[in-house]
């Protein structure tokens, strides 16, 4: 791996055209908004409703994810994150490996 001193800076369009690939192409969070409107949108919500429940998740989406460009991009959150990383991310390996556990061992996985 290079040194991030080798590394060219990218453009702006390049590091949000990376970012919107990276969240379109995440199954989770695909999943994550297709169960949202199937929740909000009632069987016979029609068109106008189905619209409103999509804009709304944009809207939503928008101020969440610009949420985190901004705070995530100051250096003081860099810091802090550099600081934690190992933690945060064995804690949450770790929450994530019991909730798959849960749920492979729960009632209603074993009754299919």
């Amino acid at each position: 791996m290079r040194p991030a001193s080798a590394l060219r800076p990218e453009s702006w369009r390049q590091l949000y055209l990376r970012g919107l690939l990276l969240h379109l192409t995440n199954p989770k969070a695909i999943l994550v908004w297709l169960s949202i409107a199937f929740i909000a949108v009632p069987v016979r919500g029609g068109v106008s409703h189905t619209g409103l429940v999509v804009a709304g998740c944009m809207g939503l989406g928008v101020l969440v994810f610009g949420s985190y460009a901004i705070l995530f991009s100051t250096a003081s959150a860099r810091r802090i994150y550099a600081a934690i990383r190992r933690w945060l991310e064995g804690s949450l390996a770790i929450v994530f490996g019991v909730a798959g556990f849960e749920l492979l061992t729960s009632r209603i996985a074993l009754s299919r």
